[in-house]
């Protein structure tokens, strides 16, 4: 029990690092920096109010995942934003 809470904790964390406003970012190709490499076509809309974009591998099993690795997250702002 407490593995699956932990999993569902990480996932909320990650989602919710995920969440922007509607509208406030380009999702054209000019928003695609190049680090997905091939990943871009298959990208779905998030849920309302979650992510952006999502991209889930089909046919995963969750199961068998016991653990969640969070790694420090690091924001360069542009001169130009808000």
């Amino acid at each position: 029990m407490k593995k699956v809470g932990i999993l569902g904790l990480g996932i909320i964390v990650l989602l919710g690092c995920a969440t922007t406003k509607s509208g406030d970012m380009a999702t054209g190709p000019e928003s695609q920096a190049g680090f997905l490499k091939g990943y871009y076509d298959k990208l779905a809309p998030g849920p309302e109010d979650g992510a952006k974009l999502r991209w889930l591998k089909p046919g995963a099993d969750w199961k068998n995942y016991d653990k969640v690795m969070l790694d420090s997250v690091v924001f360069f702002f542009d001169d130009a934003s808000d």
